[in-house]
C-alpha cells in the first residue's frame, strides 16, 4: 500500500546491483512516482567512476519493465566536493519541479547515506547487499573471467549484459590496467605497521583569466588533466614541495619571491576517499599572478615535465567545462578557490 506521493533515492550505481534494484522496487511500492538521482554525473571515467552518468542511467532503466519505467524519473546530479551547500542546491533544483508543496516524500536510504536529505521527508532504509564492497566489485568487473563470473550472480541480468559489452571495449582495458597499478601501489604499503596517510601538495595557479593545468603521463589517471603537484619529500616544507612540483611539472620559470608574492590562499583537502591509492591528504596553494608576469601580452611559458605529459594555460571558461577530463578531485579543488 502506497503512503507517499513521491519516493526519492540517490546513489552512484557503479554498477547497478541487485540490492539497489530492490531499493528502487521499494521506492515504486511506496509511492506512485519515484525519482532516482544518479550521482557523480559528469565525472571523468576512472576506476572510481568507470561509467558515465548516461551509461549508469541506461543500466538502471534496463533492469525494469516498461510500466515500471513509466513511473520512474532518472535524473543526473553532479558532485560538488568541498561545497555541500552547492550539492544540496543541485539536488533541490532537480527535485523541486517534481512535487508540489506539501507533498509527502519518502527517501529510500542506501547504506552509509546520511538521511534525510530534507528535514520534512520520511525515511525507509534499504537493505544492503552483503559482500559487495568497492574493491570486491572492482576486482570482479576488471579481473579475469573467473572473477567476473563470481560477481555475475550478485547483479541483475541487464547489468551483466551491459558489463559483458563493456569488457570488450578499449575503456575496459585502460581501467583494468589502472586497477593493477593501484593494487601494486597499495601492496607496497601492506607491511607498514599501520595504514599510511600520504601527503601531497597541489598548485592552483591563475593568470589573466587562465588556469595552469598538466596532463598526467602515467597511471593513475593517465591522459587526464590535473593541478601541478605530487608527493611531499621527507626534507621539505609543504610550500617548498608545492613550488618544487610546480617547477618540475610545468617549467614555470618565475622566481620564488614572485610566486610567494602571488600566494593568495591555502587549504587542506582531506576527504578520506579522495584517492584510490590510499588515504591521501593534499595541501593546495592558490597563486594569482599579476599582469606584470606577462611578456608582450603572452602568458608565462610552460611545458610538461617529470610526470606530466603536457602543461597548458587553460581559459577559465573552458576549465569550468572540463569536469569529465579532470583527475580525482582536482576539478573541485580548483573550483574551491576560483568560485
Amino acid at each position: 500500500m502506497q503512503h507517499f506521493d513521491l519516493a526519492v533515492l540517490i546513489g552512484g550505481f557503479e554498477p547497478f546491483d541487485a540490492g539497489q534494484r530492490a531499493a528502487v522496487q521499494a521506492a515504486l511500492a511506496a509511492a506512485p512516482r519515484a525519482v532516482v538521482l544518479v550521482g557523480s554525473h559528469g565525472a571523468a571515467r576512472s576506476l572510481r567512476h568507470p561509467w558515465t552518468g548516461e551509461e549508469r542511467s541506461a543500466m538502471l532503466r534496463a533492469a525494469f519493465n516498461e510500466a515500471e519505467n513509466a513511473r520512474l524519473e532518472v535524473l543526473p546530479v553532479r558532485d560538488r566536493l568541498y561545497n555541500e551547500h552547492q550539492w544540496l542546491c543541485n539536488v533541490q533544483a532537480a527535485l523541486d519541479p517534481l512535487h508540489p508543496a506539501g507533498a509527502r516524500v519518502v527517501q529510500i536510504a542506501l547504506a552509509g547515506q546520511r538521511a534525510p536529505l530534507q528535514p520534512d521527508w520520511s525515511v525507509l532504509e534499504a537493505q544492503p547487499q552483503q559482500g559487495l564492497d568497492f574493491w570486491s566489485v572492482r576486482r570482479g568487473v576488471f579481473g579475469d573471467a573467473a572473477d567476473f563470473a563470481a560477481l555475475e550472480a550478485r547483479l541483475p541480468p541487464s547489468t551483466v549484459a551491459f558489463l559483458h559489452r563493456f569488457r570488450a571495449s578499449a575503456d575496459f582495458g585502460a581501467l583494468a590496467e589502472e586497477l593493477r597499478y593501484i593494487e601494486r601501489f597499495r601492496d607496497s604499503w601492506r607491511q607498514a605497521p599501520y595504514p599510511p596517510v600520504l601527503v601531497t601538495t597541489d598548485a592552483v595557479v591563475a593568470c589573466a583569466g587562465h588556469l595552469l593545468l598538466v596532463q598526467r603521463g602515467h597511471a593513475p589517471g593517465k591522459g587526464l588533466w590535473a593541478l601541478p603537484g605530487g608527493f611531499l619529500d621527507q626534507d621539505e616544507t609543504l610550500l617548498d614541495g608545492c613550488l618544487r612540483e610546480l617547477r618540475e611539472e610545468t617549467g614555470l620559470a618565475l622566481a620564488r619571491a614572485a610566486l610567494e608574492a602571488a600566494l593568495r590562499a591555502s587549504h587542506v583537502f582531506d576527504a578520506p576517499y579522495r584517492s584510490l591509492r590510499g588515504r591521501t591528504v593534499t595541501h593546495a596553494y592558490a597563486f594569482s599572478l599579476h599582469d606584470g608576469t606577462l611578456r608582450d601580452g603572452a602568458l608565462p611559458s610552460v611545458a610538461g615535465g617529470d610526470d606530466a605529459a603536457d602543461a597548458r594555460w587553460v581559459p577559465l571558461a573552458r576549465f569550468h567545462a572540463m569536469e569529465a577530463q579532470m583527475f580525482e578531485d582536482h576539478y573541485h579543488i580548483a573550483r574551491f578557490f576560483l568560485g
